[in-house]
């Protein structure tokens, strides 16, 4: 026994080394392994496998020993412990759903984000706000806990919502600009029978030819009126009826030929491409009787003569398109001395069609009106309805090289009547919707001349302008008087008047 004492505690003591070199159970070593393995717990636990040291005769206290490998299982499951980390991406699954969200914002692209952490999910406002960061934020980008903030992007956006506001002011600029030329002033106004004046032509003696087509009330008839050199108003020519239609003549456009005669656009609203232009033959600074010069047009409008040809705007080809065709055409003057012209059905067709101008206004359907040529022989046309400024430039065989927009600008609603400046180089264009004229110079700049709102012209002021002449210092403006939408013009007032700006040296 006295052997056997010393056998049993020599196995005590290996027990006790065991436990202290050998881990833990695991139900009591897996709550400590975060904190790493410290001998000092195995030594406080030592106490316990003591008093069952005595109990272990055999040499199977000994098999604890392998049972350490056992007890490193737990470390096997130390990976299990991390397959919450697995749940993260389940935790991901919603931040997709509020990428989705996100797509409706139009952030298709930042379905990706879901794919990172979840504070990353909220990376595309960030993005965003990268967006506008080149502008000024470029150091943020260090701080993407400020990025919440940053979801506030938006907000500096709202600066570009009031850029339109903004511009309003800018559509007010003709207005400086007419307090800076002075405003319009009451030229003459017309006398009983005339309600709706438009073209104006130059004689050489300094007379004003006027068409007066009376849209407005057409029982008073149809006429064109003479301006005097010194502002006195009579009746040149009463004009009649057109065969076909039965209705008055519809005196648009007025120009003087080489000739002397004078081309006279007859707009016909009844019928099918009924509008003509009639030739009025002079004769001792008299009137002839008006005759058909050129037929089949669907709204002849503008005329003018330039180098052996007669230019004519057709304001509408084809409505129904969008855009809607209108165009010019051009007519060798020694071809009209030797009879009547009639136009193909389709206008665009006709050898004697110049170019299309196309319009884009939906309400009001009106395209090419006024022309006029500068000093390089350049024609201009205005477009009615969408308020822009065409440049037509011609080879050395007079085939067209150039059919492009020379000039527009927001507060130029509408291109009436033309009529160049050769001194100062500029086109003076009246913009009927605004009741201003405009002048264009050569480098496209668009500057107002005058502008007014609302009135019946007895103030002088514009009462929607359509025409522009200018004789000397003085621009003669026709006032028509007869609303379309969009106009600041709302109704028809009597008497009719003409305005005058003028013009400094």
């Amino acid at each position: 026994m006295t052997k056997k004492l010393p056998f049993a505690t020599l196995t005590a003591l290996l027990a006790i080394l065991v436990c202290t070199v050998g881990c833990p159970p695991a139900s009591e070593s897996q709550p400590q392994r975060p904190s790493g393995p410290d001998p000092v717990p195995g030594v406080t636990d030592i106490p316990a496998p003591t008093p069952e040291a005595p109990m272990v005769e055999e040499p199977a206290p000994e098999e604890p020993a392998p049972e350490p490998p056992k007890a490193e299982e737990p470390k096997a499951e130390a990976p299990k412990a991390e397959t919450p980390k697995e749940e993260a991406p389940k935790a991901d699954a919603p931040k997709p759903e509020e990428a989705m969200a996100d797509k409706a914002k139009a952030d298709a692209p930042k379905e990706e984000a879901p794919k990172t952490d979840a504070p990353k999910a909220e990376t595309p406002k960030p993005e965003e706000a990268q967006a506008d960061k080149p502008k000024a934020d470029a150091p943020k980008e260090e701080a993407p806990k400020k990025d919440a903030p940053k979801a506030d992007a938006p907000k500096p956006e709202e600066p570009k919502a009031d850029k339109p506001k903004a511009d309003a002011p800018k559509e007010e600029a003709p207005k400086k600009d007419a307090a800076k030329a002075g405003k319009a002033e009451l030229f003459l106004t017309l006398p009983a029978g005339c309600n709706t004046p438009d073209g104006m032509c130059l004689l050489p003696d300094g007379s004003v030819i006027l068409s007066m087509p009376n849209f407005n009330k057409l029982d008073e008839g149809a006429r064109l009126m003479k301006i005097t050199p010194d502002n006195k108003v009579e009746k040149f020519l009463e004009l009649g009826k057109h065969p076909e239609t039965g209705e008055l003549i519809g005196a648009l456009g007025v120009c003087l030929a080489p000739s002397g005669d004078l081309f006279l656009a007859d707009y016909q609203m009844k019928g099918k491409k009924q509008s003509r232009v009639l030739r009025i033959p002079m004769k001792d600074g008299k009137p002839g009787e008006p005759v058909p010069a050129i037929e089949g047009f669907h709204v002849s409008n503008a005329v003018v003569c330039r180098d052996g040809y007669l230019y004519v705007s057709e304001t509408q080809i084809d409505i129904e398109a969008q855009p809607g065709t209108s165009g010019i055409l051009r007519f060798k003057l020694e071809d009209l001395d030797k009879g009547v012209i009639k136009l193909a059905d389709d206008v665009t067709k006709d050898p004697h069609f110049v170019c299309v101008i196309p319009f884009h206004n939906k309400e009001v359907r009106l395209g090419a009106d006024g022309l006029c040529f500068d000093n390089q022989g350049n024609l201009y046309c205005g477009d009615f309805g969408d308020g822009t400024l065409h440049r037509i430039e011609f080879d050395g065989d007079g085939k067209v090289k150039s059919n492009k927009i020379f000039a527009t600008a927001d507060f130029m609603k509408c291109c009436d009547g033309l009529f160049f400046n050769p001194k100062t180089e500029e086109v003076y264009v009246t913009d009927s919707m605004s009741n201003a004229i405009h002048a264009v110079s050569m480098d496209a700049k668009v500057r107002t001349l005058a502008q007014n709102g609302d009135t019946d012209g007895t103030d002088g002021g514009m009462d929607q302008p359509c025409e522009v002449l200018l004789r000397g210092n003085e621009l003669i403006v026709s006032n028509m008087d007869w609303p379309v939408p969009g106009c600041i013009n709302k109704t028809y007032n009597e008497p009719c008047t003409l305005s005058v700006i003028h013009i400094a040296d």
